[in-house]
């Protein structure tokens, strides 16, 4: 249990030291490896941490330099604006808590993970068409579809979803009673990179996302057609500007 030892909190399992190699030299390239990596959002984004990775496998392959050249610069890029100017009170309204919030601690959360076929989501969009007239992202359909349901089985579902092949849905569910007065909000990230201005350079590698989310009442979000549920994520989209 050498590796578990060093690498692992609860090195409990024999099988744990096959997945934490240690390669000498000699190893690395004679065999490809995986790596996995928890990364804040405080330090850098997905599209970043790629970029990070992408630069040490160049390096790694005797690259004399890599291809896209890194840049910081977060202070100078992302700073307050000189003056200072607030416009709208989306940060303020998404943070505050309204008066009379439940506090109860709810106990610890449930992982779960769905797969949704293709055509489920496309046959779900095309009602949605049919519905409003206009068009929708897998997002905004899925999205909107969720956090209706969340309602009706009194769960708070937080949604991530991955396009790479199947869908997948990776939600965090705990018990939630929420009156029909009170307004719920659907809350995602949103990369900037290209809304501020001037754009994000490439080799920008720290985080370029925000918080963003959409806000109805729990009873509207129950009785409305869900297209109109859909359509306020996809106009929730137009808060995130310069």
């Amino acid at each position: 249990k050498i590796y578990g030892d060093m690498y692992l909190d609860d090195p409990g399992s024999d099988f744990l030291d096959r997945l934490v190699p240690d390669p000498g030299p000699e190893q690395a390239g004679q065999a490809v490896f995986t790596l996995g990596a928890a990364i804040h959002h405080a330090l850098c984004a997905g599209t970043g941490a790629t970029q990070f990775f992408n630069a040490v496998a160049e390096l790694a392959r005797g690259a004399g330099r890599i291809s896209i050249e890194p840049v910081w610069d977060r202070a100078g890029l992302l700073g307050p604006r000189d003056p200072p100017r607030v416009e709208g009170g989306v940060v303020r309204e998404y943070l505050g808590l309204e008066k009379g919030l439940n506090r109860t601690v709810v106990g610890e959360a449930v992982i779960e993970c769905f797969h949704v076929k293709d055509e489920w989501v496309d046959r779900f969009k095309k009602m949605l068409v049919q519905g409003s007239g206009s068009s929708y992202t897998t997002f905004e359909a899925l999205g909107a579809f969720i956090w209706r349901n969340k309602q009706i089985n009194c769960y708070v579902i937080i949604p991530y979803f991955s396009f790479n092949g199947p869908y997948q849905l990776h939600a965090g569910l705990k018990p939630s009673r929420v009156p029909g007065d009170e307004m719920v909000k659907f809350a995602y990230s949103i990369n900037i990179r290209k809304l501020v201005k001037p754009p994000l350079p490439t080799g920008y590698w720290g985080n370029g996302c925000v918080p963003m989310y959409a806000q109805v009442s729990a009873k509207e979000l129950m009785e409305q057609p869900i297209w109109k549920t859909a359509q306020l994520i996809k106009q929730s989209k137009g808060n995130a500007r310069d």
